[in-house]
């Protein structure tokens, strides 16, 4: 073949190959089924949808492929390859396929080609991915008792199926690493050293996959105690008063408790101290002491309890008696230690002006003495003041 013969034979074969690449990229659609993955469960369904619309003319074929094999033919007639006789439905006319009874082996990229009888050939493909259903969840936990400062705890959560993510909540809030908590690599277990009163409460695994979640919860006992130990009662309280001690503490186990008053043992045995009718040897220290049983520790608080003074003050605008000014003014200020509405006795301790004898007297013959009217007289009080007193 001549020189120039053979050149314009080369440069029309270069043409032709250029030619036809341009024609397959012409032909050959891209990008007809919506973005992946899907999701699908095992014995479950998926369906691959296609954005395509029904055309006016049947396709001339719809092909649908997995891992590079046929899956269906569609032509004049449905070609299925073996496995997945009565597991698919082809929608000739969309393209798009029903895929049931799914197993964990299907998934994998799918491809579909469809054929039109004019035009460009299209095709897609996506990604499924089956995941087995979540079951059988659990937390396993030691089964040792567990001491604040000095046990340590594991934590795993375990479950059945394909587990995608495992999440770690603690009373209701996401648990994060601390110094004294760590987790595993792919979170399956939490690791706690060693434990802190801190670490006591309800924790929950969240163990899920794209078409299942499931949670499990699990108490953790973590014994310390006992801390903050209080009495709540009051620290005065009127004479005839019933009073109420509550003793309370921080403490797991919950705290055996123990009273003492002015350092000696009273015997009660629970957290309520209850004084029926304060008295003034009622008053004075009581202590309360709350022990753990399992931590074997204790700790005690202090109240001071005192009787509180009622006062009332009267202002007489006269004195009774001879030896005494009728302009003698008395401010008596009257303390009461006790009270009864059906005495008309009354322990007047001190007054303004006038010290009155320390003990009981008959409201009629009050003796007192002092310097203001520098007499010493009985004097009558007048009614109201009984009626003052009710």
């Amino acid at each position: 073949m001549p020189y120039w013969a053979q050149s314009t034979f080369s440069s029309i074969t270069m043409l032709l190959f250029i030619s036809s690449l341009g024609y397959l990229d012409m032909c050959v659609s891209e990008g007809i089924l919506p973005p992946g993955p899907l999701s699908g469960a095992v014995a479950g369904k998926v369906k691959f949808t296609t954005t395509l619309l029904p055309p006016e003319n049947p396709y001339l074929s719809v092909s649908w492929n997995f891992k590079g094999g046929n899956i269906i033919t569609s032509t004049s007639i449905n070609i299925t390859e073996p496995g997945y006789d009565n597991r698919i439905s082809l929608d000739r006319a969309t393209g798009a396929l029903e895929l049931r009874n799914l197993v964990l082996e299907d998934s994998g990229e799918y491809t579909v080609t469809i054929t039109p009888d004019r035009g460009q050939q299209k095709q897609g493909k996506t990604t499924l991915n089956v995941y087995a259903l979540i079951t059988g969840a659990t937390i396993r936990s030691p089964t040792d008792i567990l001491i604040e400062d000095e046990s340590n705890a594991n934590l795993t959560c375990e479950a059945s199926g394909s587990i995608s993510t495992r999440i770690w909540i603690k009373d209701g809030q996401p648990l994060h690493p601390s110094s004294r908590l760590n987790f595993s690599s792919d979170n399956r277990t939490v690791s706690i050293q060693p434990v802190h009163f801190s670490n006591h409460g309800t924790y929950q695994c969240r163990i899920s996959n794209p078409v299942s979640t499931m949670t499990v919860a699990h108490n953790l006992t973590v014994n310390f105690g006992p801390y903050n130990i209080s009495i709540i009662g009051p620290s005065t309280a009127p004479p005839g008063q019933r009073v109420t001690l509550q003793c309370t503490a921080d403490s797991v186990p919950p705290a055996n408790f123990s009273w003492m008053f002015n350092g000696n043992d009273t015997h009660a045995n629970n957290s309520m101290y209850i004084i029926e009718r304060l008295e003034a040897e009622n008053t004075g220290n009581y202590t309360c002491t709350a022990r753990n049983m399992v931590t074997m520790l204790e700790n005690s608080t202090v109240l001071n309890l005192r009787g509180k003074k009622l006062m009332h003050e009267f202002i007489f605008l006269k004195c009774h008696g001879n030896f005494v000014s009728h302009a003698c003014i008395l401010k008596i200020t009257v303390f009461l230690t006790s009270c009864n509405q059906s005495s008309t006795r009354l322990h007047i301790i001190s007054t303004y002006g006038f010290q009155f004898w320390r003990h009981n007297e008959s409201m009629s013959g009050l003796k007192f003495s002092g310097n203001s009217c520098n007499q010493k007289e009985n004097l009558s009080l007048l009614l109201f003041l009984v009626a003052s007193l009710g």
